[in-house]
Parts: structure tokens; sequence; C-alpha cells
């Protein structure tokens, strides 16, 4: 004797009812507990903030990440100094009628970053820094130090270390204290770029 079984007699298999089940609870708690709103709030800001952070990496004269503590590499750096770049690179900053300003920057090691600043004079159809100042930038501690200063037409030569090559703190606090000066004239003067050589590595 067979059995006849309607087909609609057959039941679902119980785990799928039971996985549509917990789908449906999980997407009403979530709708519950996470209004809409929220949710798109949430996604603007997060794309917003992600444009920025593109926007800011593809305009060196925006970013003020590095947190620079003096004036002087502040300034440089605000007013489009790319320290990003590795080569040797080259850079005129004019505003009338003050002196040109010159800055150089390379990698005199594989961190070390040498930085120089100077106003040229000419005497004698000879280059004169008037004056000039070379900074270190330690870019995997980010530490700065200001260790040379130059003024040809008097002949003074400074800097940080003694003969042994020790460091001498008073002639730290000394150069860091021009470079701040320094920094707060050329920012007030409006030094602009006019002029650029810049090598990428």
């Amino acid at each position: 004797m067979q059995l006849k079984v309607e087909e609609s007699q057959v039941s679902q298999p119980q785990s799928h009812q039971f996985s549509i089940t917990n789908q449906t609870s999980f997407f009403l708690i979530i709708q519950r507990e996470f209004p809409l709103n929220f949710l798109y709030n949430f996604l603007y800001c997060y794309i917003i903030s992600l444009v920025k952070k593109f926007m800011e990496s593809n305009n060196p004269e925006s970013m003020t990440t590095r947190n620079f503590d003096n004036e002087l590499m502040q300034f440089l750096e605000n007013a489009g100094i790319q320290f990003e770049a590795k080569g040797h690179s080259w850079y005129k900053l004019k505003s009338e009628p003050y002196m040109d300003l010159t800055v150089e920057h390379w990698l005199s090691s594989k961190h070390i970053m040498t930085i120089s600043v100077c106003h040229y004079g000419e005497q004698n159809g000879d280059l004169m820094k008037d004056p000039e100042l070379v900074i270190k930038w330690n870019m995997e501690s980010n530490e700065i130090r200001v260790e040379e200063f130059y003024q040809d037409y008097v002949g003074v030569v400074s800097t940080i270390f003694d003969e042994h090559g020790k460091v001498i703190p008073s002639k730290v606090v000394d150069l860091l204290s021009f470079a701040n000066d320094w920094g707060k004239n050329l920012k007030i003067q409006g030094h602009k770029i006019e002029e650029r050589e810049v090598e990428l590595l």
C-alpha cells in the first residue's frame, strides 16, 4: 500500500525558518538601537574625514601635522617648503622691499635632513651670508636642532658644539631664540616662494 503525501503538507526545513527569523530579529534590533539618521551621520562624517586627509596629503602648503617646535620651521612649512622631498631642493622666497630668502634642504644621512635658511648679500662679487642658520631635523624622532649660525660681513661663526663635539646648552638656547625671532619677522614680512627646484627621490 502506497502512501500519498500532498506537496503542501511537506514542511520547510526548520533550520531555514530559524535562519530567516534570526536575520529578521537582527535587523529589527539594529533599526531600533541605531536609527537610520545616526547611521547616515556616521557615514557622512567618516567620508568627510577621508576626503580631508586626502586633500591635506596632496597639498603641502596646508600640512600642519608635524607640530614643529620653533617659529622658523613653522614659517617654512606654512610657506610651502616641501620637506617630504628627499632630494636636494632649493627655494627663493621674496617680499619687497626686504632681502630675498634662500632655503635649501637635503638628506645628510638616512633619517637626518639638513636645512639651510639664508639671506644672501654681495661684496666684491662674492655672496655673503647675512645671516645663515643651519638646522638638523631627525625625521624619526622629530627632534629639531638649530646647530650653526653664520654672518659673513662681521666674520661670525657660531655652533652649538665645543671643540670636543659636545653640545653647549647655552648655545642651543641662543640659536633657538634667534630662529624663533627670525621666523616671526619673516611671517610679518610676508615672504612667498617665487622660485623653486624640488628634487624628489
